[in-house]
């Protein structure tokens, strides 16, 4: 799931000409990749510019606490990170994952020992973005930095309002292809779910290629069958001869939903059924003949397992892009990441 969410560095105090402009926030819980855009200027320490932070694995909490207030309360030990989940543990219980107006942000790398504390998540109220910008836009320069995996820097401290609004624009346009004052809300979804696709097939990437690597050691089976039928004499039952047509059948099927990423969960579990009953029907072999084949088919029975595991990530990454890819609006696409538009200033 994509969640986002602003946190206001003013504290309630922003007033007309402040440049204390609030941050975004966006999260793939999945993926744990975070990215941060950092609009407040007149920071005064080091690396202080206004930029775009991108963190390629990285935990995330949120909590009705304020462990800056209560620290001796709730020390740095009292935090982890699931090594299953990738979730903030505060003593041993998983923060939550939905960033409420006023609830604190808690989030730590792998290996860390110290946990940030973040601002608290402002309302819509309490957020303040420089002229002319709003959540949409931010979120495209997020899927941007989650395409390019890095960051950038917008301006220096020193800046301006008006020169971070044009920087922000400008990258923006670069996004969408368009000047920034034609770009629509139409432009806006299209760059968003374009973007979305790909950050997907980016996450299916590696399923995908352990899933082809797992088929490949079935058609060595195929092969090393076919050719103990052709050439060494092996005369197999009725019944095996059933299975292994099936389970050729079968792994056809699998390739092509592979090729063309559809129903690729239904089609591993037909095909390591498939498996199941070849592995069975093995049994039935001449011993010498078994005695061949037997590397290659435990090989293959914990490749085809395997790719059935894989096969389930895919599914689960298909869903968590899914609403985002059918959206038919870009309201309806701010509501699924939990964005709310502020004001335009």
């Amino acid at each position: 799931m994509i969640i986002s969410w602003n946190t206001d560095p003013s504290k309630g105090t922003f007033a007309p000409g402040s440049t204390k402009y609030s941050s975004y926030y966006q999260y793939d819980t999945v993926s744990h990749k975070l990215v941060r855009i950092r609009l407040e200027l007149g920071r005064t320490e080091i690396n202080g510019e206004t930029m775009v932070i991108y963190d390629n694995n990285r935990a995330v909490g949120f909590s009705d606490i304020d462990f800056i207030k209560e620290e001796l309360e709730y020390p740095d030990s009292d935090f982890s990170i699931d090594a299953a989940t990738g979730e903030v543990l505060l003593r041993g219980v998983p923060l939550s994952q939905i960033p409420q107006p006023g609830y604190n942000v808690v989030d730590m790398s792998p290996g860390d020992t110290v946990p940030h504390f973040g601002n608290s998540v402002s309302t819509s109220a309490d957020t303040h973005l420089p002229e002319g910008i709003q959540n949409k836009h931010l979120g495209v320069l997020a899927n941007e930095a989650i395409l390019e995996e890095r960051g950038i820097t917008l301006t220096s401290s020193a800046a301006s309002g008006e020169q971070l609004s044009a920087v922000l624009k400008g990258q923006v346009a670069r996004a969408v292809g368009k000047p920034f004052n034609e770009i629509t809300n139409e432009d806006l979804l299209e760059t968003l779910q374009r973007q979305v696709a790909q950050i997907k097939q980016n996450e299916i990437v590696p399923s995908k290629e352990n899933i082809n690597s797992s088929l490949e050691e079935a058609d060595v089976l195929i092969d090393s069958i076919k050719e103990q039928i052709t050439n060494e004499g092996m005369v197999p039952t009725e019944e095996f001869s059933k299975s292994y047509s099936n389970f050729i059948e079968k792994y056809k099927v699998a390739n092509d939903a592979v090729k063309n990423g559809t129903a690729v969960k239904a089609a591993m579990e037909e095909f390591q059924a498939a498996k199941n009953q070849l592995m069975n029907e093995s049994e039935t072999l001449e011993t010498s003949y078994y005695n061949n084949l037997e590397t290659q088919l435990n090989n293959t029975n914990t490749a085809v397992d395997a790719a059935v595991y894989e096969a389930t990530i895919w599914e689960n990454i298909d869903l968590e892009y899914e609403n985002l890819e059918k959206a038919t609006s870009i309201e309806e696409y701010e509501t699924e990441i939990g964005m709310e538009e502020t004001e335009v200033l």
